[in-house]
């Protein structure tokens, strides 16, 4: 497959978690914010069960002996949904996103120059040095935004 497809499904990626934070934000404040992150969580479960017994080819029970770290991602996910849906009520939708977007993008970084988890070293350089520099400086024009209105 064409790298090509794989960075628009990235891309449709970032739209629909964009539309999921505003979602998760709005419903969060009508019906709480954990009540929301379980009720997400809950359906994504089921969306995830189905696509598994439809389409699944391999061994879910292999989970059982890996090494621990690598099952600590619906760990995380919890705690990130749970964390967009508390901030996006209180700086935005585009604040809150873009937050985690340049999060994920240093410890990308970080991850891809050492190969932790066992993914391809990607050595640190002066187009990722400045590829995060002037996501910092983004970041910072988007927050001085929400204060000028």
């Amino acid at each position: 497959m064409s790298k090509v497809i794989y960075l628009i499904l990235a891309l449709t990626s970032g739209f629909l978690f964009g539309i999921q934070a505003s979602i998760n934000g709005a419903l969060g404040k009508r019906i709480g914010i954990y009540e929301t992150a379980l009720l997400s969580s809950l359906l994504t479960s089921t969306v995830l069960i189905l696509i598994t017994l439809i389409f699944g080819k391999g061994n879910i029970l292999g989970a059982l002996g890996v090494p621990k770290w690598q099952v600590i991602g619906g760990f995380l996910g919890a705690f990130i949904l749970m964390t967009m849906t508390i901030a996006v009520p209180h700086i935005g939708v585009a604040s809150t996103v873009f937050f985690v977007i340049v999060g994920q993008m240093i410890i990308s970084i970080i991850i891809d120059n050492f190969g932790f988890f066992n993914v391809p070293v990607i050595p640190f350089n002066i187009y990722r040095f400045f590829g995060i520099l002037f996501m910092i400086i983004a970041v910072l024009l988007i927050i001085k935004g929400n204060f000028n209105n």
